[in-house]
């Protein structure tokens, strides 16, 4: 994001994000499945509860999902 110049702020946690104010909500949140006090998904709940349905994209660096068989010929 800050290679191509596009607008963005950092939160260290998700009590930090909560805790901001924002004078207009964001376009879109990249959201880390995992988090250390609570799961993204569990933040973005949070996040609904409070009138914030703000689109989000999870990315995790823990992949769960098995890849398929490779086939060699």
């Amino acid at each position: 994001m800050r290679s191509e110049d596009i607008a963005h702020r950092i939160f260290a946690s998700a009590e930090e994000l909560l805790n901001a104010d924002f004078k207009i909500g964001p376009a879109c949140l990249l959201l880390d499945v995992t988090l250390p006090e609570a799961t993204g998904l569990e933040l973005q709940s949070v996040l609904g509860q409070r009138g914030h349905p703000w689109p989000v994209i999870f990315m995790t660096g823990f992949g769960t999902i098995l890849s398929p068989p490779r086939i060699i010929r």
